[in-house]
C-alpha cells in the first residue's frame, strides 16, 4: 500500500482473510491517522515483515502487533511527530527493532515478550518526553545497549518516571546513569542474572 492520496483509514476487516500474507508495506500515506484493531492485522498469522513509513499523521501503531507470531522484522520509519505511545509485544521471531529514531514526543515505550530480540539501539529513543520504559521477557538482550552506556543517555530521558526491566534472562549489565534520573518514581528490575 503506497501513495494512495487522501486515504485516512482502512475499512474494517481489510486484512481479515489474508492469513498467508508474509510481507506488508504501508508507505507514503500522508493522511493516514490510525491503524485500528478492527482492520484485522491480528489475522496476519504468516506475516514476517512489516514496514510502516512515510505516514506523518499516524498517531498510533496498531495494538494488535502483539498478535503476530511470525513477525521477524518491523520497520517503522518517519512516524508521526506526535506519536506518544508505542508497544511491541509478543513477537517471538523479532530480532531487531527499527534502526531509525522514534519521535521525540514518545512518552511510553514498551517492548515485551520478544524472546530473540538481540539488542536495543542506543539511538532508538531521543528527546526528553519519555516517561515510561518497559522491557519484559526479552531473553536474548545481554546489555542495554552496551556495558559502558545507559540504555539511552540520561540527559535524553531526563523525565523518565517509570523503568521496568523484567525477565531478561541473559541481561548481564544494568544501564549506567540510573542515579541521574531525578524524576524516577518507580523502578522495577526482576529476574536479572
Amino acid at each position: 500500500m503506497s501513495q494512495i492520496l487522501d486515504l485516512t483509514s482502512l475499512p474494517d476487516g481489510f486484512f481479515q482473510n489474508l492469513t498467508a500474507l508474509e510481507e506488508l508495506h504501508i508507505t507514503h500515506l500522508n493522511h493516514l491517522k490510525v491503524l485500528p484493531n478492527k482492520i484485522g492485522l491480528h489475522k496476519l498469522l504468516s506475516l514476517q515483515r512489516m514496514e510502516i513509513s512515510g505516514c506523518p499523521l499516524l498517531e498510533e501503531l496498531p495494538q494488535s502487533l502483539h498478535k503476530l507470531p511470525s513477525l521477524e522484522e518491523l520497520r517503522a520509519l518517519k512516524l508521526s511527530l506526535s506519536l506518544e505511545y508505542l508497544t511491541v509485544e509478543g513477537c517471538p521471531l523479532l530480532t531487531h527493532l527499527p534502526r531509525d529514531d522514534l519521535p521525540n514526543t514518545l512518552k511510553e515505550f514498551e517492548i515485551h515478550d520478544c524472546r530473540i530480540l538481540k539488542s536495543l539501539l542506543k539511538d532508538l529513543i531521543h528527546g526528553n518526553s519519555l516517561e515510561f520504559l518497559s522491557i519484559v521477557g526479552c531473553h536474548s538482550i545481554t546489555d542495554l545497549p552496551a556495558s559502558h552506556q545507559p540504555i539511552v543517555p540520561s540527559n535524553m530521558i531526563a523525565n523518565l518516571k517509570q523503568l521496568i526491566i523484567n525477565d531478561c534472562a541473559n541481561l548481564k549489565l544494568l544501564p549506567n546513569g540510573l542515579q541521574n534520573l531525578i524524576h524516577l518514581v518507580h523502578i522495577e528490575i526482576t529476574d536479572y542474572l
